[in-house]
């Protein structure tokens, strides 16, 4: 029942009983004496448990004692009887186990360890005393199972390593554990490029990207953002910094041709898109078109660029091997655009001017205090203090690790949650909803040893699906899910001049693939 109070103006000390109207799930409103004909259904009563393991002859006593003290202390709601009030009840105390005066008694405080109208006990036989027998006493069994029903299937994510799906299995685990719905699946590719796709054709939901991929995806691929990172900045975005160690005097951002540099990854916001998009809209990097890989492998003497011999971004590797000189993979992961290169990510990049010999890393600004003073228990990192580095400014001056305000080389909206804008409304909302109800539980990163962690990656990794740095994920407007209306203008310009794909037609599914997509849905 669904209680509606008239407009009296009078406070709830003030209520009486035709103050308040019943409304029916059929449409109009009832007095409250006819819940038998206005209602929402029935439910079972509350219950008194105890642990299984007790014996049937201690529940029996408990029975008895509990049906002897409600004979002894109750001053129950009787509605069948005189004014309201069981008369036949003991009043010699003035104490009761089930008072409907409590509120008045208890600082208004209700239905304290019984329900303040309870009339009596009824107790409840051996097979009864089951949860499962006793709610099927009004099948509110099967209505709760119906209520747990969840519309969507499936929420498929995309990841792009081993070590991601590792994590990934991890999460689906933990997330049928709290029954969070509707239920997680995994699936690996080989990179963003091909999560994008996979989304594309139906064989996934949803992935994890960068700004820069996220233009990709919504440029070439039509998918749309739902859900962003947030850091520690009270917008959900990150400056993009260019940091030097304290005792490198000689680099800064005016002269850096020939020095040796680091890359979060090729085609990637704070690593490539930004830093390049600055030098080259500024004339101190030759351009090459929208060949943005020729211009830094002339640019730069050496550099870990994880990516730069991928498929996905480059046609030849011809003269581009310096771009990956500085990189730690091993074997086929040598200069992979993932987490098995350890240079990779932003972690990755200010390690690489640590181990590698870089002279400047692009990263995120969060990437300084997330690896210094024993924040990072890697050996690489363990001995660093955040002071250990300075940020490059744009005009050629240095400043303090914690001055990324007033020294950066621009300001990125934070990776984002994609999927297609095919997809029923409900399914996104259902996507969304997952996350931001897991992140209630699994979203602290200061929890329990034990404790799945969302935003924290298997030791010896960083950036595994979320951003180490995530402090929460947001849902998008419906005005933002669009990259055109998510990424700054600012931010596509730099696309265009850093990235030969920007410039082909954007997608536009034609009907066929519309149709092709809902079909494979069922």
């Amino acid at each position: 029942m669904i209680l509606s109070r008239r407009r009296t103006g009078k406070n709830k000390e003030n209520f009486r009983k035709n103050d308040l109207e019943l409304l029916c799930p059929q449409g109009g409103r009832r007095s409250l004496d006819s819940y038998s004909d206005c209602n929402w259904g029935r439910s079972p009563a509350h219950a008194v448990v105890v642990f299984s393991s007790m014996l049937p002859e201690e529940r029996k006593k408990v029975q008895e004692f509990l049906m002897q003290s409600i004979r002894v202390f109750n001053m129950a709601r009787d509605y069948t009887y005189g004014q309201g009030y069981n008369s036949e009840k003991n009043s010699a105390s003035s104490f009761a186990l089930a008072d409907y005066l409590a509120p008045q008694k208890y600082g208004d405080r209700a239905n304290l360890l019984f329900s303040d109208d309870l009339n009596g006990f009824e107790p409840l036989s051996g097979p009864d005393q089951t949860f499962r027998n006793y709610l099927k006493k009004e099948n509110y069994d099967l209505l709760s199972k119906e209520l747990k029903k969840c519309p969507v299937p499936s929420a498929r994510l995309c990841v792009v390593s081993a070590v991601e799906m590792k994590k990934c299995h991890q999460m689906v685990t933990t997330f049928r554990g709290a029954f969070l719905q509707p239920v997680l699946n995994c699936v690996v590719e080989r990179s963003a490029i091909g999560c994008m796709e996979a989304i594309r054709r139906g064989r996934a939901d949803l992935v994890m990207l960068d700004a820069a991929d996220v233009y990709r995806a919504g440029h070439q691929y039509g998918l749309v953002p739902i859900l962003t990172e947030k850091y520690d900045l009270t917008d959900p975005s990150y400056y993009v910094v260019a940091v030097a160690k304290k005792t490198d005097r000689e680099s800064d951002l005016f002269f850096l041709k020939g020095k040796s540099s680091c890359h979060t990854g090729v085609g990637t916001a704070a690593g490539w898109v930004v830093p390049l998009g600055f030098l080259l809209s500024n004339n101190r990097m030759r351009s090459y078109g929208c060949d943005s890989l020729t211009a830094a492998s002339q640019f730069f003497q050496k550099s870990c660029a994880p990516g730069a011999l991928s498929p996905d971004y480059t046609t030849s590797d011809w003269g581009l091997n310096n771009l990956c000189d500085l990189c730690a993979g091993t074997s086929k992961y040598f200069c992979a655009r993932d987490a098995n290169e350890p240079f990779y990510g932003s972690t990755g990049a200010l390690r690489c001017i640590v181990e590698g010999g870089g002279n400047v890393a692009f990263v995120k600004h969060t990437a300084i205090l997330e690896n210094t003073a024993g924040r990072n228990p890697a050996l690489w990192s363990r001995n660093l203090i955040p002071s250990d580095f300075e940020l490059l400014c744009r005009d050629g001056t240095r400043a303090s690790y914690n001055e990324s305000v007033k020294c950066n080389i621009g300001k990125v909206p934070g990776n984002a949650m994609v999927t297609s804008p095919l997809k029923p409304h409900q399914y996104i909302t259902a996507y969304v909803n997952l996350f931001l109800t897991a992140q209630q539980y699994y979203g602290s990163k200061y929890s329990h040893d034990y404790t799945f962690k969302m935003f924290v990656s298997e030791d010896g990794y960083h950036d595994l699906i979320f951003s180490d740095a995530t402090s929460q994920l947001i849902a998008l407007p419906q005005d933002q899910r669009s990259y055109s209306t998510y990424l700054s203008q600012e931010f596509i310009n730099s696309m265009k001049l850093t990235d030969c794909t920007s410039h082909s037609n954007r997608f536009n599914p034609s009907k066929l693939s519309i149709i092709a997509y809902y079909m494979q849905l069922f």
